[in-house]
């Protein structure tokens, strides 16, 4: 699905698991070579481990704004997340909110009855920060919208995605209705 094309061009992430420290089974020690040989294969393509850093500036967040970062601490994935946040972020709207009972995702799945209170406490601040956002933005005065008329669709999907830029998609644009499969085998 797409969460391999991006891992293997935006997200490269090292994961290993023991099936003792964490839920998953079997046993899979972390192995740079196979897995960029398994996006080779996939996609045609070799992880680039340092583009979020490249694109996206790590974690300086000088330049965010308007950003709730939840992090549940039951969720693997947390270690790469934004933890904290400065009191300078806090007042462009940037903010870090730990779930100690939160798993992946947990917070933007529909409530339950059964949700431990700080899921249900995290939603609420999320929720308060983005109603903040729109109302802002509502009562803004000037709007910035870009200049896209010089983009076309390809230019669009080559800003979007570099690494795509290794081939041009048919102009007849049949390749969209192909299984995934099937792209998949093209590409390899």
């Amino acid at each position: 699905g797409d969460w391999g094309w991006q891992w293997c061009t935006e997200m490269a992430m090292p994961f290993s698991n023991d099936g003792v420290n964490d839920m998953f089974w079997p046993p899979a020690p972390w192995n740079a070579t196979a897995a960029s040989d398994g996006c080779l294969a996939s996609w045609g393509v070799r992880p680039r481990p340092d583009w979020p850093v490249t694109q996206w500036g790590g974690k300086g967040l000088e330049g965010a704004s308007n950003i709730v970062f939840s992090n549940g601490l039951l969720d693997p994935w947390d270690v790469g997340g934004v933890l904290e946040t400065s009191p300078a972020e806090v007042a462009r709207g940037v903010v870090a909110v730990l779930i100690p009972s939160g798993a992946h995702h947990l917070d933007l799945f529909f409530s339950h009855p059964d949700d431990p209170q700080d899921v249900t406490d995290a939603r609420a601040v999320e929720r308060d920060h983005i109603a903040s956002w729109i109302a802002s933005a509502s009562h803004s005065t000037s709007r910035i919208t870009p200049d896209t008329s010089g983009i076309t669709s390809d230019a669009h999907t080559r800003a979007r995605h570099p690494a795509r830029q290794h081939s041009d998609p048919p102009q007849d644009q049949e390749w969209l209705k192909e299984p995934v499969l099937e792209r998949r085998a093209a590409v390899a």
